[in-house]
């Protein structure tokens, strides 16, 4: 990523807490981070192994707004302008934690949310990121265990090309189809109906997400 190609307006992570039963949890951060160096690595690697991954879903909004909140959420924020990027970004986690608590997901994680503009497309970002534990050398050359972002094994994200969605364009929403049943309760979080694309079209919107990266 340069700052010729994109411009990060806002970015937040939320946590979302599963316990062994009952309904899960979630630690909200008050306000949207620094919009840092670390923040703009962060999500540069969040665009890259999006682009990268295959199998992805595409689709657009539901028209059942009463049912699938996401784009009423979104046209408030980005359209409207009557709700602000950290308010936008705890409705997201509300709505995701009841799709995860109804479909009774056993993940929980921290909740990646964040815009940008990407080649002059205005993008709506949302992932679920886990942790895992790895290995660094500290001082005096020892060998210490440090959790970070486990970028590779990341199942659960989605973007919305809020720009194409206003153009009018056939499809505006792209997703990781995941393992097992991850698509299903997170395509209903995004209120996005799938699409059947041909795959010369997938190629291209692969190829376009990986200028971003």
């Amino acid at each position: 990523m340069t700052e010729s190609t994109h411009a990060i307006s806002g970015l937040v992570i939320h946590r979302l807490i599963r316990a062994a039963e009952g309904p899960s949890q979630v630690e909200l951060r008050p306000a949207a981070n620094p919009l840092d160096e670390p923040a703009a690595r962060l999500m540069e690697r969040l665009c890259r192994h999006f682009a990268e991954r295959p199998g992805k879903g595409y689709g657009w909004f539901e028209k059942d707004e009463r049912g699938f909140p996401m784009p009423r959420l979104v046209r408030e924020h980005a359209i409207e302008e009557r709700m602000d990027f950290t308010t936008l970004s705890k409705e997201m986690v509300a709505l995701l934690q009841t799709c995860v608590d109804e479909d009774k997901v056993d993940d929980g994680g921290y909740v990646l949310i964040a815009r940008a503009t990407v080649f002059g497309a205005d993008c709506l970002y949302v992932a679920l990121l886990q942790e895992t534990l790895g290995t660094v050398i500290g001082d005096g050359l020892s060998i210490q265990d440090s959790p970070h972002l486990d970028f590779p094994a990341l199942q659960v994200a989605g973007r919305i090309d809020i720009s194409a969605w206003q153009a009018g364009a056939e499809r505006y929403i792209s997703f990781l189809k995941g393992r097992g049943d991850v698509a299903g309760w997170f395509k209903r979080f995004l209120g996005c109906s799938d699409v059947v694309i041909a795959l010369k079209e997938t190629k291209k919107l692969v190829e376009t997400l990986s200028h971003f990266a």
